[in-house]
């Protein structure tokens, strides 16, 4: 069974603190957090005094941080700006730390982006160096690394198959892939692929979205086919290969306030979870 989780990252953009964000998760029932790195998760915000406070809470509350997100504005992990590398480098440094002290499992990532007059070769080549340099570090922390699909158009991976080619090319075993359903959705991706990528699938985001435009909305309120995409995962192996590897696989929730203003964090993370308990095989 897939266990679910909650990312933060409405809170983070309602200008929350991590730690409200983490008791209010808690309130819910779901035990397993997922910690957007922007705002309350950018590791320059996350001082020493908000570790020691939200790992508190955490013990105090069954939490478990599950994975850090690194999606700092200006980061970009295929530059060919060495002073953009450099800065993308210190803060993925600083996140993979930050997942240390809080004890997660994962730092999800998406595969970098080409640059206005790059080749888009040249700058997938710098993504799969970068890549190896993640994943090298990831081991030194006993972390796997995941990307995530990319909804820009700029994207290096926009799609299952894509990411499929990029997982090949970097070719590291803990480099794994994170379906977000609803970037899925926008890739026009089906069920055949991601039945393919079953097997390296080690998390899932869970949001909404009419196929057309990144809303992250609420699960169920929009046409991405979540309760295919998740049977085509579990088709393809995810949960045996999570047993094999003695490890579980979380599907937490990635929504935001797109079309609610004014809607308390808690409230969008609960009505999300009541979709997903009665419509997908995840339990908390």
């Amino acid at each position: 069974m897939i266990k679910l989780g909650a990312g933060t990252v409405p809170w983070a953009f309602a200008g929350h603190p991590l730690a409200t964000a983490l008791r209010e998760i808690a309130a819910t029932g779901i035990s397993y957090v997922d910690v957007i790195g922007m705002a309350h998760g950018d590791p320059t915000n996350v001082t020493s005094e908000v570790v020691r406070e939200c790992l508190a809470i955490a013990r105090g509350e069954g939490l478990s941080i599950q994975s850090w997100l690194p999606v700092r504005p200006g980061t970009n992990i295929a530059s060919s700006d060495q002073s953009t590398i450099a800065n993308t480098r210190d803060y993925f440094n600083r996140c993979i730390e930050l997942c240390s002290a809080f004890g997660a499992g994962e730092i999800c990532f998406m595969a970098g982006h080409r640059e206005i007059g790059e080749r888009r070769g040249d700058s997938w080549k710098r993504a799969i160096e970068f890549s190896h340099w993640i994943c090298d570090r990831c081991e030194e922390a006993d972390l796997l690394a995941t990307y995530e699909l990319e909804w820009r158009t700029c994207g290096l991976v926009q799609s299952v198959g894509q990411m499929q080619i990029m997982l090949d090319d970097v070719g590291r075993p803990n480099l794994r892939a994170n379906i977000d359903v609803g970037h899925a959705g926008l890739a026009r991706d089906g069920s055949t692929e991601l039945a393919g990528i079953g097997s390296r699938t080690v998390h899932i985001h869970l949001n909404d979205n009419d196929t057309t435009t990144h809303t992250n909305a609420l699960p169920g309120d929009g046409t991405v086919p979540i309760e295919e995409y998740v049977g085509a995962l579990i088709e393809g192996g995810m949960l045996e290969a999570a047993e094999r590897e003695d490890r579980i696989v979380v599907a937490g929730i990635e929504v935001e306030d797109v079309g609610a203003a004014g809607t308390p964090p808690a409230t969008l993370t609960t009505k999300s979870r009541d979709w997903i308990l009665s419509h997908l095989p995840v339990e908390l």
